[in-house]
């Protein structure tokens, strides 16, 4: 039984005039409807399960995980401009503090990652 609240009506097909009438931008108003709905229904699922998700990848296939993360990253990388621009204006002084943070920074990383034992490529992965 119909809802008491959805009235069905009919629809006459169009006429060859009115299908010259929809126009491109019509339909790209649609797609980008379904495109918005779409990604915002994709972005509640990661939200939810999206760490679940990624650690599940890693674990169960590391060569997939790999995957995804270099198809993620540009495909070129111009930091020269920035960098060198930043690090030109920067006194020796400066200079020799970025220095001392970086190292203890990459010390303790380097502590961080000895601390952790990570067994993420199977028996039955190929090797390189």
């Amino acid at each position: 039984m119909p809802s008491p609240y959805c009235v069905v009506v009919p629809r006459k097909p169009l006429s060859a005039k009115q299908k010259a009438g929809r126009t491109l931008g019509s339909q790209n108003a649609e797609r980008g409807r379904l495109t918005k709905r779409f990604f915002l229904e994709l972005w509640d699922d990661f939200d939810k399960h999206g760490k679940q998700a990624i650690k599940a990848c890693r674990e169960s296939d590391p060569v997939a995980y790999i995957r995804v993360l270099a198809s993620l990253m540009p495909k070129d990388i111009d930091l020269t401009q920035t960098a060198d621009d930043q690090v030109r204006s920067m006194t020796d002084e400066e200079l020799a503090a970025l220095l001392q943070v970086t190292m203890a920074k990459l010390a303790a990383r380097e502590k961080e990652v000895e601390a952790q034992v990570i067994e993420t490529i199977p028996a039955s992965a190929p090797t390189l």
